[in-house]
């Protein structure tokens, strides 16, 4: 990409489509067409991705990417039957941290739940898909990836890959006359049976089998914690969001009973007042009674 192209995604959102088409301006009156129609394509990044994108370029994300990497890795490893869920729990927790992380530096605490669940979704694809990896790590993106993280894409990632079978070895024509022709017959035959009996066993087929349902296991618990880390992020986004809709609630109790004993204070004031002036009219009821 032209590096003045780049920096178009460095620019706050209200301001990029002003600048873009300056550039692409810019560029045709210097005769680089190719570089205008270019630049005059690009599209303005959702709030989302610009969002993501000014926390990259000021922030950076080596945390989330290295977390992304370090999650990739114990997948793979849980596959290929050399790992544990431990390690995959542990690097999913580190994984959604830096996720949690670098959402509060591209959002702050003023961001809608949905953008913050799309901001969420992207960062967490960036663990599984390379193409938005890529567009983040740079500070390009245009749109947030779909929510949800797709486990599948990360066993095709990582997954272990199948060997291929061995071939078969080269066949032996049984050739000879006279007497040498019925032993070469007899070990032609063996050799046929030999060879018909070259498959699988049984037990490396039950080994294959077993491998098979403990892969598609692992890609099941996968998708149900991918899915549980959603289900999760949803569930705080929404705590937070009623916690804040409660301090308001509270603030605004706490100003309406600050305004009812401001209103006591002024009842009782004005009925001693009230007092006060009553007695002062007694009183001169009295001096004026006497004086008659």
């Amino acid at each position: 990409m032209l590096d003045e192209a780049d920096d178009l995604y460095g620019l706050p959102l209200g301001e990029f489509t002003a600048a873009r088409d300056a550039l692409a301006k810019r560029l045709r009156g210097e005769k680089r067409r190719e570089d205008a129609d270019f630049v005059k394509g690009l599209k303005r990044p959702s709030v989302a991705a610009g969002a993501i994108n000014l926390a990259v370029r000021q922030h950076g994300a080596d945390d989330l990417l290295a977390a992304g990497e370090e999650l990739r890795a114990a997948h793979g490893a849980l596959l290929e039957g050399s790992g544990d869920a431990a390690a995959v729990r542990d690097a999913t927790a580190r994984e959604r941290e830096a996720v949690r992380d670098l959402t509060r530096l591209a959002l702050g605490d003023d961001a809608s739940a949905a953008t913050e669940e799309k901001v969420r979704a992207t960062l967490h694809a960036a663990s599984v898909d390379d193409d938005v990896r890529e567009l983040l790590e740079a500070g390009r993106l245009e749109r947030e990836a779909e929510a949800g993280v797709d486990a599948m894409a990360l066993m095709a990632s990582s997954g272990p890959k199948k060997s291929s079978g061995g071939s078969a070895g080269p066949k032996r024509t049984a050739a000879g006359k006279g007497k040498g022709s019925k032993a070469s017959s007899a070990r032609g035959k063996s050799s046929g049976a030999k060879k018909a009996s070259s498959g699988p066993s049984d037990a490396e087929r039950r080994r294959e089998a077993a491998a098979a349902r403990a892969r598609e296991a692992a890609e099941a618990a996968v998708a149900a914690s991918h899915e549980a880390d959603a289900v999760a992020d949803r569930a705080r986004s929404a705590l937070e969001a009623v916690e804040e809709e409660a301090r308001k609630a509270r603030a605004v109790v706490e100003g309406l009973e600050a305004q009812e004993r401001q209103a006591r204070r002024a009842v009782k004031e004005a009925e001693a007042d009230a007092e006060r002036r009553r007695t002062e009219a007694r009183r001169a009821v009295k001096t004026a009674e006497s004086r008659a």
